[in-house]
């Protein structure tokens, strides 16, 4: 049985699902689309739940809106229209789309102009788009590991070679036997902080090829605000791994 039920939390409405369920304690879960569940035993009075989540009112509505900042960087499905949202380097860009003889793509980090000889053709706006976005990705990527390179040349590592992916659940990976880093490339999306972070993590692996103390007692001397870092992304994407 469930309840859907209001508070107001200072100005603001708090909605939230009342389950009622067989548990001892009051439980309460936050969904990354921003919903709000409580879970309840039957003899526990409306107002009491209601007064618990008041109680927690404002990490509710932090929570909420860190889940809304994050769901703006998920890759929904596009239509690839004029005025449709797209990141890169942590900058809100948005599409424009031009009809033209001469196909190209640039963005002045404002818009994403996509310029084309048919603006309703689908197939050939995403493979436009995504061709730039990806070659973005790459060129950023290999600079970023250069430079970065250089601070691993006295360990004996080699300059490895960048590759780009859709990956669904982890933000690199590390080939030393190829000597290869793969990429995600929804990395393009986030700022080059974040970037620098995955791609040391990464290069760290080269040396040290698990996660132990090692591993991260090198990665903090090599980068010693990592864990900074690492929150600011984590609080961009979840279920990612590193």
């Amino acid at each position: 049985m469930s309840y859907d039920r209001t508070v107001k939390y200072n100005d603001k409405q708090i909605k939230y699902t009342l389950q009622i369920k067989k548990v001892k304690n009051l439980n309460m879960r936050i969904k990354d689309s921003g919903k709000i569940f409580v879970s309840a035993n039957e003899n526990i009075p409306f107002t009491f739940i209601d007064n618990f989540v008041l109680k927690h009112g404002r990490y509710i509505l932090n929570t909420v809106n860190k889940f809304e900042e994050i769901n703006k960087y998920k890759s929904n499905d596009k239509q690839y229209i004029s005025g449709e949202s797209f990141y890169i380097l942590g900058k809100h860009i948005r599409l424009k789309l031009i009809e033209s003889n001469k196909e190209k793509v640039f963005n002045d980090t404002v818009f994403l102009y996509v310029y084309t000889k048919n603006t309703l053709d689908f197939n050939k706006k995403k493979k436009m788009v995504d061709n730039y976005i990806k070659n973005i990705a790459y060129n950023t990527f290999l600079d970023i590991t250069k430079k970065l390179h250089l601070n691993f040349e006295k360990y004996n590592v080699n300059m490895p070679i960048i590759e780009v992916r859709n990956m669904k659940k982890r933000w690199g990976s590390c080939l030393p036997n190829k000597n290869k880093i793969n990429l995600n490339i929804l990395l393009i999306q986030v700022s080059k902080n974040c970037i620098e972070y995955v791609i040391l993590h990464e290069l760290c692996h080269f040396i040290y090829p698990n996660h132990s103390k090692n591993f991260y007692n090198f990665l903090t001397v090599m980068m010693p605000d990592w864990k900074e870092r690492k929150s600011i992304l984590e609080n961009q994407f979840i279920n990612m791994e590193y």
